[in-house]
């Protein structure tokens, strides 16, 4: 399942270990990305980008579009902020790390 960051209490910093998740991502976005889009529905759809293009970067800019599509249907021309960040755990992410 999911985990956003309002699964947490505010101002509380959080340590994860991300190495046994390789292969998997983290998405980092304001609140209005998710106005319109579930946590599940925004994973899955980055997924299938990430599983096809192996981009990042196509995988978040297609949830922006997603998000702003689904603004423009419910809101017409008003939107909130839609920031998004995307980091795939490959595991030449992870090779650049020093452990300690």
């Amino acid at each position: 399942m999911p985990l956003s960051a309002s699964d947490r209490l505010p101002h509380q910093v959080l340590k994860y270990d991300l190495t046994a998740h390789m292969g998997g991502f983290v998405i980092i976005a304001s609140d209005g990305v998710w106005e319109f889009i579930e946590s599940q529905a925004g994973c899955e759809l980055v997924g299938k980008f990430l599983d096809s293009t192996g981009s990042s970067l196509e995988a978040v800019t297609k949830l922006i579009e997603t998000s702003a599509a689904k603004w423009r249907q419910e809101e017409g021309d008003y939107r909130d902020d839609i920031t998004a960040i995307c980091i795939h755990l490959t595991p030449e992410l992870f090779a650049s790390q020093i452990h300690p």
